[in-house]
């Protein structure tokens, strides 16, 4: 059993009841309203979201130069008096990334409220093209904090936890990591450290500063895990001190999961939000399952197909999010380059709503014959049965071309090399015949990680026209 959690408080002559940090006790106040709204029925949380969505809009149409314009062209009459609605908030248009590049002053409210806190600026790492940035107020962070807490009670994580969180570092963890100093990492509770480890080292090193720390949870991309497994299980270099592994930055697929489970004897916890967005879901609590729910109180999430129109359970469309709570650079139906299939209601008893799994972005898809898109999963640990692989990515140049960049152990022999060749011709293959296919595998020493310190099994490289 987790241990009681035990509120930060700054006077330690206060043992019982405890005072909180009071920078700290809005999120307090926060994660215990969410534990009685998350059990509401899809209903209820429906008719709460939209009495903020009213509010948020109202705000939009008052303060902001770019909804003023676009929407008083687009929807006369909207916000009125008009009764909100999902039928007229459907009708608002999509807001792309590119939108917000070309938009991004006049996205921003001229009357910020004063009560939502300081202001920060929030930047993408530009993965995909140019870093958007745009301005959030400290009422974002809050539920973001909460959010987190949430996070740990779900999963039963001790609050005293030491935490390894290896990630791509940015300027204030390098700093923390360089000093050698180790923040809570529950925000509001009294929990153990947590430190910061560049995910640019190799693997190995990672593992031998997991052993040294005795790090307790693991915070890291799912690419990394795999890594970390595959190292761990080849040199028997267990980490008995894991007691919980928490992913975040790209799609956890089942494999990586069950990998986790053979070397580590763990199930993973799923993170998933963006920097423009926030926290938008967690994976549920309910041990039996590895689906997500919605953060519904932080952020409007819809999932949405080619024509769109809102995707049914079991449907897959791609992720648009308006956060409910930034009132300095609103984002109404702010479009991720993220897709999501929509799930059934939880049996957990949350009326929070479900997303069955997350894929990736566009470029994470392979492009068809005709223009349709697949999603194309092939693992490393597949491609193993057949030759010593530690790591691999595809790149799709066109519809017929492929490169393969591989990490193997040794050199490969020409029977694995041909059967590495035929598996993946098979798989790729995409016209009914592989003899117009062209494969070029590259050999190589690492994978290079993207701005953000990910990696990517398939990326398609077509240009637009392709």
């Amino acid at each position: 059993m987790p241990a009681p959690l035990t509120i930060h408080s700054r006077d330690n002559l206060l043992r019982w009841p405890r005072v909180p940090v009071p920078n700290e006790a809005p999120v307090l106040i926060l994660m215990n309203q969410f534990q009685r709204t998350q059990n509401l029925s899809a209903e209820d949380l429906h008719v709460r979201q939209f009495a903020q969505l009213t509010a948020l809009l109202s705000h939009c149409l008052k303060t902001v130069p770019y909804y003023q314009a676009h929407l008083a062209t687009d929807m006369p009459g909207i916000g009125t008096g008009t009764k909100l609605t999902a039928e007229l908030w459907a009708r608002i248009p999509v807001l792309s990334r590119a939108d917000v590049l070309a938009h991004g002053a006049e996205l921003e409210s001229t009357a910020p409220p004063k009560s939502h806190g300081a202001i920060h600026t929030v930047r993408t790492p530009g993965i995909t093209g140019d870093p958007v940035t745009l301005k959030a107020a400290n009422v974002s962070s809050l539920h973001d904090h909460a959010n987190m807490v949430r996070n740990g009670v779900w999963h039963g994580y001790d609050p005293e936890y030491s935490v390894a969180n290896i990630v791509r570092m940015n300027s204030a963890q390098l700093e923390q990591a360089d000093a050698d100093v180790f923040n809570s990492w529950m925000t509001g509770w009294v929990s153990g450290p947590v430190k910061y480890f560049d995910v640019a080292v190799p693997p190995q090193s990672q593992l031998e500063w997991l052993v040294e720390n005795q790090s307790q949870l693991l915070v890291t991309h799912p690419s990394n895990l795999r890594q970390l497994a595959y190292f761990s299980k080849r040199d028997g270099a267990p980490l008995p001190h894991l007691r919980a592994i928490q992913t975040t930055g790209e799609p956890l697929t089942n494999n990586t999961r069950l990998i986790a489970q053979d070397v580590f004897g763990l199930p993973i916890q799923d993170v998933y939000g963006t920097q423009e967005a926030g926290i938008l879901a967690l994976q549920c609590p309910k041990q039996e399952h590895d689906h997500y729910h919605i953060m519904t109180e932080s952020a409007y999430v819809e999932i949405l197909n080619d024509d769109d129109e809102a995707c049914k359970p079991g449907e897959i469309g791609r992720i648009v999010v308006t956060p409910l709570h930034n009132f300095i650079t609103p984002l109404l139906r702010y479009t991720l380059d993220d897709f999501a299939e929509v799930g059934e209601p939880c049996t957990c008893g949350r009326g929070l709503p479900t997303l069955k799994r997350i894929l990736g972005r566009s470029q994470n898809q392979m492009v068809m014959p005709g223009g349709n898109r697949v999603w194309m999963s092939i693992s490393t640990q597949g491609l193993r049965g057949l030759a010593p692989v530690i790591q691999h990515q595809i790149i799709q140049k066109s519809i017929t071309e492929f490169h393969v960049q591989l990490v193997v152990e040794r050199p490969l022999t020409d029977k694995e090399e041909t059967a590495l060749r035929g598996h993946l011709l098979t798989r790729l293959n995409l016209t009914g015949g592989t003899e117009n296919m062209s494969l070029k595998l590259d050999y190589v020493d690492a994978i290079a990680q993207d701005a953000g310190g990910k990696l990517e099994e398939f990326i398609c490289h077509m240009a637009a026209q392709d």
